[in-house]
């Protein structure tokens, strides 16, 4: 058993220690970064019930967890930082509702979730970039709607969503990056009308 009651940092704590299966319950109340936590950790099955309620970082926290199949519930009231983190999570069917009013950025978050079958309502209003956030989500069939309001990159949002039949209305005043955006959504039939003023980058689109 360790004892973390006094632990602020467990960036990369458990980082690619690929043959771990199961995690001791930690404390970690006074845990501000998570950040990869637990990244690559390819055969760990469960995690703990965690305190992340003082939690600003959660990059790439559970990215490569691909024997995972679902989380515990999460405190992310804190988090501004959800690049990557379940990126690669490729059991995952769905994510548990989260708390991402004060999250800024969401890139890569959900990449190569490819048995995802469903997104949780998220509030993205502070959210500025959303690159490569689904790509190859490739069993989702819809998205909810998102606030994009402040979102200036978009390259390869929806990139290999197969499955993927429509697209919500999305706010891209701010948007200059579309780079391969909707690149290889072979069911899709139409997209919404896209505000692209200020888009300089729609190779692939």
């Amino acid at each position: 058993q360790l004892n973390t009651s006094k632990v602020t940092n467990m960036n990369s704590m458990f980082g690619r220690c690929s043959s771990l299966t199961s995690i001791p319950q930690l404390d970690t109340s006074n845990v501000t970064n998570m950040g990869q936590m637990f990244v690559d950790c390819k055969a760990l099955k469960s995690i703990p019930a965690l305190d992340t309620s003082k939690v600003k970082s959660m990059y790439y926290m559970l990215s490569g967890c691909n024997a995972l199949t679902s989380i515990p519930a999460l405190d992310t009231s804190n988090v501004t930082n959800m690049i990557g983190m379940f990126a690669h999570c490729t059991l995952f069917t769905s994510i548990p509702l989260l708390y991402t009013s004060n999250v800024t950025k969401m890139n890569g978050m959900f990449q190569n979730c490819s048995s995802l079958t469903s997104i949780p309502l998220l509030d993205t209003s502070n959210v500025t970039n959303m690159g490569t956030m689904f790509q190859n989500c490739s069993s989702l069939t819809s998205i909810p709607q998102l606030d994009t309001r402040n979102v200036t990159d978009m390259n390869y949002m929806f990139s290999g969503c197969k499955s993927l039949t429509s697209i919500p209305l999305l706010n891209t005043s701010k948007v200059t990056n579309m780079l391969a955006m909707f690149y290889e959504c072979s069911s899709l039939t139409s997209i919404p009308q896209l505000d692209t003023s200020n888009v300089t980058n729609m190779n692939d689109m």
